[in-house]
């Protein structure tokens, strides 16, 4: 197997794992067996479960970053609701990262400064997004209290934490829930929404 391939599937298998059980409850021996490989080899492209979770999350910002880069292009109402979900998508895919996210940045301090220089980056580009809707006319500017940075921050929290939220809740995880958390985020930007 050659060694892009085997990461590839190394990560994929440790996601799904990690999904389904927790970051703590699914050792480097488990992720090896289930790929069918030692631990050994599994060893050879990630020394530590910390650092397969570190690359998990370069893979994860990666994918959000490409995402954004459209994003800015298409700055509309109905795009802005592509976004919401394709984000929300995202979360669900990573949706152990998303539900361990304290436990995991606390644990690996290079992990949590690579996170927090990505929500740096991606409040930016949303800022930017949800102004040039307001210039465009498409949304209100909010009035203070209320501001553009604080309703991106909101949206960014409910994002992040709502699988944890409804898991705590003993609601079961899926596709449904997921979309409760979206509904939640578009109300926070429909009083500021001007009517077509």
């Amino acid at each position: 197997m050659a060694t892009a391939e085997a990461q590839t599937r190394i990560i994929e298998t440790a996601v799904s794992l990690f999904n389904a059980e927790g970051v703590k409850a699914v050792s480097v021996n488990r992720i090896a067996a289930a790929c069918g490989i030692s631990r050994g080899h599994l060893h050879y492209h990630f020394r530590t479960k910390e650092d397969l979770i570190a690359t998990i999350f370069e893979r994860l910002a990666q994918e959000a970053a490409e995402d954004a880069g459209k994003d800015l292009h298409q700055p509309t109402l109905a795009h802005m609701r592509v976004m919401f979900e394709r984000y929300t998508q995202l979360v669900w895919r990573y949706r152990f990262f998303f539900r361990e996210l304290t436990a995991l940045t606390n644990r690996d301090p290079l992990l949590c400064q690579r996170y927090f220089e990505n929500r740096i980056r991606r409040l930016a580009e949303l800022e930017t997004f949800f102004r040039t809707l307001v210039a465009s006319g498409l949304l209100r500017a909010p009035v203070p209290p209320a501001t553009i940075p604080a309703l991106v921050h909101l949206s960014w929290i409910v994002c992040d934490n709502w699988l944890a939220f409804s898991e705590a809740g003993g609601d079961p995880l899926d596709a449904t829930r997921l979309g409760e958390g979206y509904d939640l985020i578009m109300a926070l930007f429909a009083p500021y929404i001007v009517a077509p």
